[in-house]
């Protein structure tokens, strides 16, 4: 099978997760103060319990609603990117030998997908609370679930990274390497939404983003390779 559009997709889906993930950290507000022992504002939104948090996040005279608003608009357009690649890499699993991989490519797209839904049922939430104390309990709501579930893609999305077939010994080490990142920044990120833990979950969500930056490097990489050896 010609792996060549198919990795030109993927490397499209994360250059654009890129740009449009670069466009909401610069809408991230700038302050010293960190609500609910997060760095991050429009992140901190997201686990938010009662109308006290609300306040801390938003501020003095809901000073940073207004970039909050932006975030999750361009956070619609985010969600359908990262549901097509997890969704996509998900896809790679049945191409596999492991066993049940057809069960376990047909959860990875389930998963990709739900957490997408969850993420819109999220920002709604959010978007309402700005306005309306009322709708606070609906955010953690949807927020846990999308948070589970996309990490429980990112840990099955790994497996492709394990069977990558016919690579160069390098590309075999640099695909272990991003299988394992993506493995790592999987299993934790479930535990900590499990468990609970915002904290945990930013942590975690960070080491997601590495992985797959690794990943784009990877996948670069393949695609030159490949390119220069049909050249010849």
């Amino acid at each position: 099978m010609n792996q060549l559009p198919r990795m030109a997709i993927w490397i499209a889906l994360l250059v654009a997760l890129a740009l449009v993930g670069y466009m909401m950290q610069r809408l991230e507000p700038v302050r010293f103060d960190y609500p609910m022992g997060l760095e991050k504002t429009g992140l901190a939104m997201e686990f938010v319990k009662t109308p006290f948090d609300r306040q801390s996040v938003i501020g003095p005279d809901n000073k940073y609603a207004p970039n909050i608003r932006s975030q999750q608009y361009w956070d619609f357009l985010f969600i359908p990117l990262y549901v097509a690649l997890f969704a996509f890499l998900g896809r790679e699993i049945r191409f596999t030998d492991i066993p049940a991989a057809n069960w376990f490519s047909w959860i990875a797209i389930a998963c990709a997908i739900f957490a997408g839904l969850a993420d819109i049922g999220e920002n709604t939430a959010i978007l309402a609370t700005l306005n309306n104390e009322a709708a606070i309990p609906w955010i953690t709501r949807f927020s846990w679930p999308k948070w589970g579930l996309a990490f429980a893609a990112v840990l099955l999305d790994c497996i492709p990274l394990f069977a990558w077939p016919k690579l160069k010994l390098w590309e075999r080490a640099v695909a272990l390497i991003t299988g394992a990142l993506l493995f790592v920044a999987g299993i934790t990120g479930l535990f900590s939404s499990i468990f609970d833990s915002p904290v945990a979950i930013v942590r975690d969500a960070g080491r997601m983003r590495f992985a797959l930056e690794v990943l784009l490097v990877f996948l670069i990489l393949v695609t030159l390779r490949l390119r220069l050896s049909r050249a010849r």
